[in-house]
């Protein structure tokens, strides 16, 4: 994951219901996401992990 985490995330994402739902069942704060997703913060190394597993990339 790189500068681009935030436009593969949205890509992502777009694939479910909604971010929020995303969040749910990543157990992940949405306020937190939505900073993933506008390129304000990066995910911590274990977040990263858990992301990827979730949609099925590396």
């Amino acid at each position: 994951m790189s500068e681009h985490l935030g436009a593969n995330l949205k890509l992502l994402c777009s694939h479910y219901r909604s971010i929020s739902e995303v969040c749910r069942q990543l157990a992940i704060n949405r306020a937190q996401f939505n900073k993933y997703l506008s390129g304000q913060s990066q995910p911590t190394p274990y977040n990263r992990k858990r992301i990827g597993d979730f949609f099925g990339v590396e």
